[in-house]
């Protein structure tokens, strides 16, 4: 198993809606979930093409949370409708309560709106959405206007979608990893938001360039131009034996307290690989 951190990709939308039910036991398919302007992290780097005025994510996953951070950093307000309290899946299970709720009331504090026993009603639309439908905890239906969705409640490998690229992968799935982390931190860099961070490398005048292309829809463009300097300079990666003594070895003495977790799963006993490296 290869890991690059900050890595994970989402079921096509396709494949979602055949999963609705399974990942969020709905009994019946949320009608308007296939409107153009509803996106999961597959097809919204690859058919995001217009810049949102007002988002919604639905899910209380680390994708969720990691991307209505971001969008809520761009100037979009964010509304998060989630069924269970944030950064409380699966995938997330080993996080402290302290450390969740110092997260979430900084979300908060940024202006995020977060919506926990929320349930998804309808995705409202004539063609592209425009708003969602949803029941409060208290059992009342609201409504949100809005103009994007992005569903962030799996988190499950789909590498799949990288076949048409042509792509080299082994069996561990180790190129499509570091394509979709250079897709992501494109994606990322993209948003003026993040130009201090490109600046303070000497990358900054790329975030223009990036954000450019991004409205016109160019990802793979957008990609090509992450190096592998810039990708081993914004993320770590490397095989589960080593990985975990490579984040030390790099961050050691700057972190006290690391948070892991894979969204594509891993064996539990496979967890100690990783922790040996960090503790040894």
């Amino acid at each position: 198993m290869t890991v690059a951190l900050v890595v994970w990709t989402n079921a096509s939308m396709s494949a979602f809606n055949k999963l609705w039910n399974k990942v969020l036991g709905y009994s019946t398919q949320v009608p308007g979930i296939g409107t153009r302007g509803v996106y999961d992290f597959a097809t919204l780097i690859e058919d995001l093409d217009y810049e949102p005025n007002r988002c919604v994510i639905v899910g209380g996953s680390k994708v969720a949370l990691e991307y209505g951070s971001f969008f809520q950093a761009t100037g979009c307000q964010t509304t998060i409708l989630t069924r269970s309290p944030l950064m409380e899946t699966a995938n997330l299970h080993h996080v402290d309560a302290g450390l969740r709720d110092y997260v979430v009331a900084m979300m908060a504090e940024r202006g995020i709106e977060i919506v926990v026993g929320a349930e998804l009603l309808e995705v409202l639309g004539n063609g592209r959405v425009t708003g969602v439908r949803y029941r409060a905890p208290g059992g009342q239906v609201r409504q949100i206007d809005t103009d994007f969705v992005f569903i962030g409640t799996g988190e499950r490998p789909d590498l799949s979608m990288y076949a048409p690229l042509g792509l080299a992968t082994d069996e561990r799935g180790f190129d499509a990893a570091v394509a979709a982390t250079k897709q992501q931190l494109a994606f990322y860099g993209s948003t003026p938001a993040y130009r201090p961070v490109l600046e303070l490398h000497g990358w900054g005048e790329l975030q223009p360039e990036l954000h450019l292309l991004s409205r016109r829809g160019a990802w793979e463009e957008m990609a090509a131009l992450i190096d592998d300097e810039m990708l081993r300079t914004f993320a770590v990666v490397g095989e589960l034996d080593t990985i975990g003594a490579t984040v030390r070895e790099r961050f050691g003495d700057l972190v006290d307290r690391f948070s892991v977790y894979a969204p594509h799963g891993i064996a539990p006993e496979r967890w100690a690989e990783v922790l040996a490296g960090l503790r040894s």
